[in-house]
């Protein structure tokens, strides 16, 4: 996805990291920003945060789990 400035959109984990935080459980949009100009752009969809948060936790492996498979 591009921004309207021509910048590549990378998702934007800023507000689940603080919905988590703040405890919410409702359906939350997904939110994705311009690496170039900074804006934000709101996707039309809400899903639960439980699952954008396990979904996210499935594709993503820290660093140290990462080296102690080598």
């Amino acid at each position: 996805m591009k921004c309207h400035c021509g910048g590549l959109l990378r998702f934007d984990l800023q507000h689940l990291q603080d919905a988590v935080r703040l405890g919410l459980r409702d359906d939350v949009s997904l939110f994705w920003k311009c690496m170039v100009c900074g804006r934000t752009r709101k996707s039309d969809e809400s899903y639960p945060l439980s699952q954008v948060v396990a979904s996210l936790e499935r594709f993503t492996t820290p660093i140290d789990a990462q080296a102690s498979r080598r």
